[in-house]
């Protein structure tokens, strides 16, 4: 199993901070990539808020990566079930909070549209949701 980082949104189009609501409702069921992606099944995608800069979500890759359909902007594809999310971006995780393992992740998601996690920053990012959707987290 890899874990994976993997960026919704574009500077100057972001996610709602209900994103579950209209075309974010997607995220829900598909991730979707510019190029074929390496996820596979049993792999997890650590959603992270282009934009506002927070990790709201998990999801578990359910599918082989297969071509999104012809007028999809977005040309490939994994269908996803949720582990955990977060219903609004504002109780997300700021990315910088994750950055456990030396690496400054802020850095790295400006450079590509999915990266691979360290383990620290994974097991740091799924106890922080866990808190958070439980409501055992006090954050701003």
């Amino acid at each position: 199993m890899t874990d994976w980082m993997k960026a919704w949104g574009v500077p100057g189009d972001l996610l709602s901070d209900d994103w579950r609501g209209g075309e974010g409702a997607l995220l829900t069921y598909r991730a979707t990539y510019p190029r074929r992606p390496s996820a596979r099944p049993g792999d997890r995608l650590f959603y992270y808020a282009v934009g506002h800069r927070v990790v709201f979500g998990i999801y578990e890759v359910t599918s082989l990566p297969f071509p999104g359909s012809g007028d999809d902007r977005w040309e490939w594809q994994v269908k996803v079930e949720r582990i955990i999310d977060l219903e609004f971006l504002h109780d997300g995780i700021p990315l910088e909070d994750l950055n456990v393992d030396g690496r400054d992740l802020l850095i790295s998601m400006r450079q590509k549209s999915a990266i691979r996690l360290h383990k620290p920053e994974a097991e740091a990012a799924e106890r922080e949701l866990r808190q958070r959707a439980e409501g055992g987290a006090n954050h701003g």
